[in-house]
């Protein structure tokens, strides 16, 4: 593209060295968003259908790994790459791990659900959050949930912990949920919470 083709193109600014040009910020972050972000989604979703429900049994095989990636990339992608509780800080994208809302444990076994609707919300990105490791880890194993204004609930057996040891407050909002869709996913995990939390009850008598 010539010099003399852009002169009254305002994405772009002369300066005095040859061949060079300063692009406007807004038209960067524009081509960004809005081309190669949208590509790249389109990229993501093309290589789901390649997933095989029976692959994702078996959370140790290479192909579920696999697929693990491109459910982390997918959120990345809509989210960001910072851990979504509000007063982590940890935002190096190599720690952040994609967690489930609705687990794909009982996406596949759910028996109402046909099978190209169990592949739709799983590889779905309204039914994940990212988060770091030791917030992740709380939530898959279901000693953390949310209510639907992004609260936390803590299991009984951490509570007096979450502040101390995991920068985390009861006492208010700590997740942004502002989506429905996330709603009735978060529905399915405070109910496999409070079903674990009962266990535990029963377990300690």
């Amino acid at each position: 593209m010539h010099g003399k083709n852009l002169e009254y193109n305002k994405n772009f600014k002369f300066n005095n060295k040859k061949n060079v040009f300063i692009l406007n910020g807004n038209y960067i972050y524009s081509f960004f968003s809005e081309i190669l972000q949208t590509k790249y989604q389109n990229m993501i979703y093309s290589k789901f259908p390649d997933i095989n429900l029976e692959d994702l049994k078996n959370n140790n095989s290479k192909k579920y790994q696999k697929y693990r990636k491109l459910f982390r990339d997918n959120l990345i992608i809509n989210r960001g790459f910072c851990c979504e509780i509000i007063n982590c800080n940890i935002s190096q994208i190599e720690l952040m791990i994609a967690s489930h809302i609705k687990p794909v444990k009982i996406i596949i076994e759910e028996k109402k659900l046909s099978h190209e609707n169990k592949k739709k919300e799983i590889q779905d990105h309204n039914n994940g959050f990212l988060f770091c490791p030791n917030h992740d880890a709380l939530f898959d194993k279901l000693l953390i949930t949310f209510n639907i204004n992004g609260k936390l609930i803590p299991s009984k057996i951490i509570v007096d912990k979450i502040n101390s040891d995991f920068n985390l407050s009861d006492s208010e909002k700590v997740i942004n949920i502002d989506n429905s869709n996330v709603i009735e996913y978060l529905k399915i995990h405070n109910k496999e919470f409070f079903k674990k939390e009962e266990n535990r009850r029963i377990l300690k008598k």
